[in-house]
């Protein structure tokens, strides 16, 4: 039997540190036919002479882009495969990702497939897992009290003849994405784990300089999604509740602990039942891990 031939779509600028383990867990998946597609930024580290050490196993352009979002569709534009996967230049594919996916979108009619994960640091080494558990519901994805990585999800063709990624958002690009399409797919959840999300120095939810960006394009996609969905609107407090605590816990781990904890505060202040509803839990650990920084750094004595 024929098996469907899996596009993966990999936008990269100036990641010549990691692209190359990106690439190898995709050409060293168990599974075809698949295509790589890499399409550059204009990258002036070193990325090019990996792209071509690669020879005819993938295919790679670098043009200028205006930011991820057009990246990510011109490498989608230029797919031919019936199951199309975006996968960033700083993560990597389990093994037998594509094999598993393909197997459920074959066993299903969904539109897309969503798996688990793991968040690994810039040696590899994991720092978390990716648990979703069963499912996600869309009042998840607006509170952000789970997430959908890209790198653990793929889709249908049929998905982006419909819509690509709105190229209005450098960032949040994804959540853009799931908001204004989450309720129009059908989407089956499994427990398969099949990718490793990489948190770097260099990513939008972790640099403390740009995570004010991420946290204002989340709210950029509120006022584009809201107005058009009046039967949601009641979410949009919760929406906003859980983009100030992501912003919040992206400061404190990132050492800014006082304007973490002062971005917590007014998120309650503003949203006290939302931002206790759907992260009281999650404020509580942050704001003791946040105290008990604070107090160590004062025992810390100059020598």
């Amino acid at each position: 039997m024929t098996r469907p031939l899996v596009s993966i779509v990999m936008p990269t600028l100036n990641q010549a540190a990691f692209i190359a383990r990106a690439i190898d867990s995709v050409l060293g998946q168990d599974y075809e036919p698949i295509e790589l597609i890499v399409v550059d930024g204009q990258s002036t580290d070193g990325t090019l002479d990996i792209l071509a050490s690669y020879g005819d196993r993938l295919r790679y352009s670098s043009q200028k882009d205006r930011n991820l979002a057009e990246a990510i569709n011109k490498g989608i534009r230029s797919t031919t495969g019936d199951i199309i996967h975006t996968l960033a230049s700083d993560e990597t594919l389990e093994q037998n990702a594509v094999s598993v996916m393909v197997d459920h979108f074959e066993g299903s009619s969904a539109d897309v497939v969503a798996g688990q994960g793991f968040i690994i640091d810039e040696d590899d080494n994991v720092i978390s897992p990716i648990d979703n558990g069963e499912r996600i519901t869309f009042e998840d994805v607006i509170t952000l009290r789970k997430k959908m990585p890209l790198a653990c999800t793929m889709f249908r063709r049929s998905v982006f003849e419909r819509e690509l990624f709105d190229e209005d958002f450098d960032v949040c690009t994804d959540f853009m994405f799931w908001i204004s399409q989450f309720e129009k797919m059908n989407i089956v959840f499994v427990e398969d784990r099949i990718a490793r999300w990489r948190r770097q120095e260099n990513s939008w939810s972790v640099n403390p300089v740009l995570l004010k960006r991420t946290y204002d394009a989340r709210l950029l996609a509120f006022d584009r999604y809201f107005p058009h969905h009046p039967e949601h609107r009641p979410l949009r407090a919760e929406g906003m509740a859980g983009a100030c605590y992501d912003l919040a816990h992206g400061q404190v781990m990132a050492g800014w602990l006082l304007r973490g904890m002062l971005t917590m505060a007014k998120c309650f202040l503003a949203r006290p039942k939302s931002t206790w509803c759907y992260h009281g839990g999650a404020i509580r650990q942050l704001a003791k891990y946040t105290l008990l920084r604070l107090v160590r750094s004062k025992r810390v004595s100059p020598q």
